[in-house]
């Protein structure tokens, strides 16, 4: 594991250029189908300001989950956000007419040459032709010109050296499926071994890797082109297997009940051919027919769908919230007047303004008023405040030892990670001293008084309101409320 110290602040053109250099991803790579290189590199060098949406392409590419991250937005980026909120939610619904009404007004309203949001209008106009059944020609079409919004050389993309976020694999997975010829099944393939090898940290790769094997096996039980040798069908449950293993790992369910199907069929073709009775196949074939029909009635409790209906779920975000609202409900929970809390830092008037969402406040001056109020000075952060990529990709696997029981390896985890940020950092020390409190807890090193107690320290490291439970609005990051959440389970 690389070890690559910075200082301890972080921003995001300088986490862009060092992740960038540190997965050996050239500028022309990352900036290929959105922008010049030289606008790249002013963005890395803070010289150019850059929106939400191309903010998460950005890191899209070089593999970070943007659901990494809480989100402080400016009136733009807030704006932009919640009619792309507004759209998912109609499509979602099946509300066709609202949805093309504001997608329509979407586009109008941002006027905007942003490729990104191009590309997010042209999905979601397919999602709808989808559910008006249209001809799968006029799909299709709505699919290239989606595509050719950030991948100009989608006819005869080549994967050698490219880099995409997990959006864009997703519209080049439908365009070559609309498009499809019998090479089909091939490209799924080179599209499974793309996302493989790329960077992608686990919760990127497993949103789209699972749909992807879904639609390569589904594409080889097509007619009877389904190879049945016992090798080629061997292939197929071991990707098929693959697919399901990350979901399990990471807690997500997307196209399992899909990839479970596929499975049974797969093992009766086995069986049928080459291992009849078996009982350690047998064994395996009522356990996917067990969860299948546990999954299956799950949903028809919940009243929700119990296959994948669309591809929304790739742009959806939580933890997403506008600066001037965060700046009020914090301020208020604090009981500081306006004009105290600007003392020293700005005007009255600048924050007034900001809080109204009449106009953006500097950086600078924001990230003062931020960290007057225990929050970072960071627009996106992710629990740590830190620009090692190996931090978040710590994180991630300690939350899976957290989940399955491992304390020690945690802990060991937990002693590289402290090798690798500022303890300095309010929300860094919380982070530490939540983990090691429920690590203890779960080990039963300490009394419930005590770990109590110690959740109360961590929550004060960033939030110190002896009346917060009286407060009729509050803002809490996310690491505060796992605080708070722990505290009362505990």
């Amino acid at each position: 594991m690389k070890r690559t110290r910075l200082e301890a602040g972080q921003d995001f053109p300088r986490f862009l250029k060092h992740v960038r250099k540190e997965e050996n991803i050239l500028l022309e790579q990352l900036s290929n189908g959105l922008m010049t290189v030289s606008n790249l590199a002013r963005i890395e060098k803070g010289q150019r300001p850059v929106s939400k949406n191309m903010r998460d392409c950005l890191l899209g590419r070089l593999g970070i989950a943007s659901d990494l991250y809480e989100n402080m937005l400016n009136i733009e980026d807030y704006w932009a956000w919640e009619r792309q909120r507004c759209i998912l939610c109609a499509i979602e619904s099946q509300e066709i007419e609202k949805a093309q009404e504001l997608i329509q007004k979407y586009e109008l309203q941002e006027m905007t040459k942003d490729k990104v949001q191009q590309q997010f209008c042209f999905m979601m106009k397919a999602e709808i032709l989808k559910q008006q059944k249209a001809d799968l020609c006029i799909i299709g079409e709505c699919y290239e010109a989606a595509a050719k919004c950030t991948i100009p050389d989608i006819a005869y993309i080549s994967y050698e050296k490219r880099v995409l976020s997990i959006q864009e694999v997703n519209v080049v997975l439908e365009y070559e499926y609309f498009h499809k010829d019998v090479d089909f099944e091939k490209k799924c393939k080179s599209l499974i071994n793309f996302v493989e090898r790329a960077t992608y940290d686990d919760l990127c790769r497993v949103k789209v890797y699972p749909k992807i094997v879904y639609y390569y096996l589904r594409e080889a039980f097509t007619g009877a082109k389904i190879q049945n040798s016992e090798a080629a069908l061997s292939a197929y449950l071991q990707v098929c297997n693959q697919a399901i293993e990350m979901l399990r790992d990471t807690g997500r369910a997307y196209y399992l009940l899909e990839l479970l199907e596929i499975k049974l069929r797969l093992l009766e073709e086995i069986e049928m051919q080459f291992d009849k009775g078996s009982n350690a196949l047998l064994t395996v074939k009522q356990e996917c027919k067990n969860l299948a029909k546990l999954l299956k009635n799950l949903y028809a409790e919940y009243k929700v769908p119990a296959y994948m209906q669309d591809s929304t779920y790739l742009y959806r975000q939580r933890w997403m919230f506008y600066v001037g609202d965060v700046l009020r409900i914090r301020r208020n929970m604090y009981g500081l007047t306006q004009k105290k809390l600007c003392e020293g830092i700005c005007s009255v008037r600048t924050l007034r303004r900001t809080e109204k969402k009449e106009a953006n406040m500097q950086q600078e001056v924001l990230g003062k008023i931020l960290q007057k109020l225990g929050i970072s000075k960071e627009f996106q952060r992710a629990r740590l405040v830190a620009n090692d990529r190996e931090v978040l990709k710590l994180r991630e696997q300690i939350a899976v030892c957290r989940n399955n029981r491992n304390p020690d390896k945690a802990r060991m985890l937990l002693k590289l990670m402290k090798e690798r940020v500022s303890m300095d950092i309010p929300e860094n020390k919380q982070y530490f001293l939540e983990a090691e409190a429920s690590l203890d807890w779960m080990e039963g090193k300490i009394t419930r008084k005590e770990f109590i107690a110690r959740e109360e320290e961590a929550l004060h490291c960033t939030l110190k309101i002896k009346n917060l439970y009286d407060l009729e609005e509050v803002y809490l990051t996310e690491m505060e409320m796992l605080c708070i959440r722990k505290k009362y389970k505990g």
